[in-house]
């Protein structure tokens, strides 16, 4: 999960108190804050979106200045398959917020981190089973990070079934039946796993770019690609999952800050608003 700097727009502070504010114009607010994304899963949400209160899952028709603490853009599917209806103000403590915790960072104790990894994915139908090996980048809690943040991150995971709700962590499977294989049963481990393969195709493409005569006596040649790959994850969403690869690949702080954490005010054409440097720790990597 990106680690989001929420603050409220000047427009959120220019309402009363009492004022009770439109569902849409929350969202408006929170897109302006933090970009089109969820900011659970990270999928790029255009039009589906939900303004989520971390307290509750059913959806207010409309909210309080007072609820910015709380308030998330969320997708429909992190929003479904939340496993509880509700959690007390006691409880928020037990989990991994973006916009209160570290909750994504380059450094070895990220308290979430993302992998490629097989996994079978057992199709039911009826009496019988057909089981296939497939790869999907999962969010994990990290077992390297503070205890007490890897618990956070593992309650949020199960909260919202980031790894889908046909997961089964204690044995690593993927169980569905016929008739749930033959939808979309796994958007969001779906969507992590195609940025993945999209930031591959992307570093591939850097390499080759570099290797190239022309390229070694034009740099703006990889600088113009870099813009194109900035744009694809910006459409794309899952900033995650864009960052694990390339840092993994090429571990070139300069390379990333220009294709995944400029701030707006020095790029304008630059979509993912909000993310918490500090939290990112990126200065002491």
């Amino acid at each position: 999960m990106r680690p989001l700097d929420k603050l409220p727009p000047p427009a959120w502070n220019d309402y009363s108190d009492t004022a009770a504010i439109p569902l849409g114009d929350a969202a408006v607010h929170l897109a302006d804050a933090l970009g089109d994304y969820c900011s659970l899963c990270e999928m790029r949400l255009g039009s589906d979106l939900i303004v989520h209160h971390k307290l509750r899952q059913a959806t207010p028709e409309t909210v309080r200045k007072a609820d910015w603490p709380d308030l998330l853009l969320i997708c429909h599917d992190c929003h479904r398959h939340m496993s509880r209806h509700s959690i007390t103000p006691e409880e928020r403590g037990d989990y991994l917020w973006p916009d209160t915790d570290p909750s994504f960072t380059l450094h070895g104790d990220s308290p979430l981190i993302y992998r490629l990894r097989p996994v079978p994915y057992i199709i039911v139908d009826g009496d019988a089973r057909e089981t296939s090996a497939r790869e999907f980048v999962f969010a994990e809690a990290n077992p390297a990070a503070d205890l007490e943040l890897q618990r956070k991150a593992a309650n949020t995971i199960a909260l919202f079934q980031l790894n889908s709700p046909y997961y089964d962590a204690a044995s690593h499977t993927l169980l569905l039946s016929r008739a749930e294989h033959m939808q979309v049963p796994c958007n969001r481990l779906q969507q992590r796993t195609l940025a993945w393969t999209k930031a591959a195709a992307s570093v591939d493409r850097i390499r080759r770019m570099r290797a190239l005569p022309e390229a070694r006596e034009n740099p703006g040649l990889v600088e113009l690609l870099r813009q194109q790959i900035t744009h694809t994850a910006n459409a794309k969403g899952n900033w995650s999952v864009w960052m694990t690869h390339f840092w993994q690949e090429f571990g070139e702080k300069d390379l990333l800050a220009r294709a995944f954490l400029e701030r707006p005010e020095d790029n304008p054409g630059f979509h993912f608003p909000g993310t918490h440097h500090e939290r990112l720790r990126w200065e002491a990597l």
